[in-house]
């Protein structure tokens, strides 16, 4: 789905009566940190650097999903895709750490064989999936907008699926990260659609989750770096 000209956006903002429409990543700079806020968006200064390569990595890696599910591409182009992009990536001297040269090539071959790895082995959805949708969320008086990357429906169960390049949410990063996702759960819920019936969920595209049996018979589940599946099952099996 494209995303709303600001026209459109105007017309909503008219419609519901609101002088403002608010984003997840507007409110969220501001409550993290108001200074960046108010150089951002009040201000409207530009950043020093915006050339991060996870961060156009990750972007990137989205883009090859939209297309696989847009059916642009066909799932065996995902992998060529990406080492087309890796090839931009370094033409354009992009570096995982720019002051130590031996840390960068240690980090890009981890990251991007985890990567390479995802896209290779990545278990497609087969359900229809609605990409980049545009929602409309009240939170007291207060209209929010946002694009849900991600939306399909299994039985009954509405699944809003969030990609991450980025090192698995452990712990607190887990309550400082899902107020995004949360807010899109409103948004179902707010259509009518009860709260049993929508699952939320970040997909780490560097990671697997493997469940081992063990001798009691209990299963033991685990998310493991894709860059590190052999020798962690061979290590599972050796302590059972």
């Amino acid at each position: 789905m494209a995303r709303k000209t600001p026209e459109q956006l105007q017309k909503i903002k008219e419609k519901h009566n609101v002088s403002q429409l608010y984003s997840w990543s507007k409110y969220n700079c501001y409550a993290s940190d108001p200074y960046t806020y108010y150089l951002k968006y009040i201000k409207k200064i530009p950043e020093d650097r915006n050339d991060s390569i996870y961060g156009i990595s990750g972007g990137y890696a989205h883009t090859i999903l939209e297309k696989l599910y847009g059916n642009e591409i066909k799932y065996e182009d995902m992998i060529n895709e990406y080492e087309n992009a890796l090839l931009d990536f370094y033409m354009s001297n992009l570096k995982y750490d720019r002051f130590n040269e031996e840390k960068n090539l240690l980090i890009a071959q981890k990251y991007e064989y985890c990567l390479k790895h995802f896209f290779k082995n990545h278990q497609q959805i087969k359900n229809k999936v609605l990409l980049e949708q545009f929602v409309l969320i009240w939170i007291g008086k207060f209209l929010f907008q946002g694009y849900i990357d991600f939306l399909h429906k299994e039985d009954d169960c509405y699944i809003i699926t969030d990609w991450k390049t980025s090192s698995i949410y452990e712990g607190d990063k887990i309550l400082k990260e899902c107020g995004q996702l949360l807010l899109y759960a409103e948004s179902l819920l707010q259509k009518g659609i009860p709260i049993e019936n929508i699952k939320i969920r970040w997909a780490f595209l560097k990671y697997v989750t493997v469940e081992n049996e063990l001798a009691n018979k209990n299963k033991n589940t685990r998310n493991i770096s894709r860059d590190g599946i052999g020798k962690s099952l061979y290590l599972s099996l050796i302590h059972i």
